[in-house]
């Protein structure tokens, strides 16, 4: 049995609706499942044999927090679905720019600055 958390935010801290069905699906075959905000208590991430990224909806108001948590999965080598090391590079949005160059066909994508806004 595996310790899975969907982590959320302290703005929407419980699992969505959509999620409540995985959450059941895994709990059925002997898993316990919860749901935590990554900006609330560590200690619950701590214990997890999983972390999976769900409803953290917020982490783009506290990105400095947000890689700070992170890292802190990271030195506790605790799994998280995605690597951290994609997590971060999907952070700054850049990235869809990158893909672009490297033929992949997305939507035209334009990266602003900040004072561009």
């Amino acid at each position: 049995m595996a310790k899975i958390i969907f982590a959320t935010c302290l703005k929407w801290p419980l699992c969505s609706t959509s999620d409540s069905y995985v959450a059941q699906a895994l709990i059925q075959l002997g898993h316990q499942v919860d749901a935590v905000p990554w900006n609330g208590d560590f200690q619950w991430f701590a214990a997890a044999d999983l972390v999976v990224l769900r409803s953290n909806w917020d982490y783009h108001a506290e990105i400095a927090q947000f890689r700070a948590w992170l890292a802190q999965l990271e030195t506790a080598q605790i799994p998280l679905q995605n690597a951290a090391t994609l997590v971060r590079w999907n952070l700054h949005k850049g990235y869809l720019i990158e893909l672009q160059a490297n033929g992949i066909k997305l939507p035209t994508s334009v990266l602003l600055q900040p004072s561009q806004r």
